[in-house]
């Protein structure tokens, strides 16, 4: 063996006895590593095993509570009222009234219009609208009318008789509004006797007419609400159901979208 070769065996002796003790010098500090990651392990374990205490949980009753309260505290949206108008909701309604009303003749408003008593228009280049028809019923909600008080309370009304049998307001010797009775043929007698009755009553308004649309239409309404009042009915439209404010105000913008066809 030559010196270079034992030079090299010396060499690789000395890089082997380093390389080991090396090795045992890194051992213990990768068991202690993996000691303490086992003891995290085992806690967190321990913490998922642990049962709940029963005084931190919260009872189905308490949840239940606190959402009833939360609902109970939000805010909720203003419903919008349709409502029935005060002279109309002091009075109870009769809800047999339309089967009471199927044995009756009931009168057609369209025949009440009177035909002579329309205003004449003038031909010119505007396009008037086509004539227009609206009422309100003033019918019974308990025992039918006296005909006496119904021609009592019409007259108190600014309505007088008039030689077709119907009651009529005017201004200007033409007709604005008409009162005809719900029975057929629409008349009321001359002299009413003591025991005759009606269920009802028709307050007819059709445009155009002597005076402003919107300031008919508020006649007409007024005229109801008052004979509805002096003889404690209640005010319906054509199909017999009950009329609302809403519908008083739908009428009014009728009225008034009429008027502005006319300018």
């Amino acid at each position: 063996m030559n010196e270079l070769q034992q030079v090299l065996l010396v060499f690789a002796i000395i890089l082997v006895v380093g390389l080991y003790f090396f090795s045992r010098q890194r051992n213990p500090d990768q068991d202690k590593s993996a000691d303490t990651l086992s003891s995290t392990d085992d806690t967190v374990v321990d913490d998922f095993a642990q049962p709940i205490d029963s005084a931190k949980k919260p009872s189905r009753r308490a949840v239940a509570d606190e959402t009833h309260s939360n609902y109970k505290n939000e805010a909720k949206p203003e419903a919008i009222a349709d409502e029935v108008p005060e002279a109309q909701a002091k009075l109870p309604l009769c809800e047999d009234f339309e089967l009471e009303m199927q044995n009756y003749p009931v009168l057609e408003i369209e025949d009440m219009v009177p035909e002579g008593d329309q205003i004449a228009l003038e031909k010119s280049s505007i396009k008037t609208p086509e004539p227009q028809v609206f009422a309100i019923l003033v019918l019974t909600s308990a025992k039918e009318f006296s005909l006496s008080s119904v021609a009592q309370t019409l007259k108190a009304s600014g309505l007088s008789y008039s030689d077709k049998g119907t009651f009529v307001k005017k201004t200007n010797g033409k007709i604005v509004l008409q009162v005809a009775n719900v029975m057929e043929p629409g008349v009321f007698p001359v002299e009413p006797g003591d025991g005759e009755t009606t269920p009802g009553v028709a307050l007819i308004l059709e445009l155009p007419t002597a005076i402003k649309a919107s300031e008919a239409m508020d006649d007409l309404i007024m005229t109801a609400c008052r004979v509805s009042q002096r003889l404690k009915g209640r005010m319906y439209d054509m199909q017999r159901h009950l009329i609302r404010e809403s519908d008083l105000q739908a009428m009014r913008e009728a009225a008034s979208d009429y008027h502005s066809k006319t300018l």
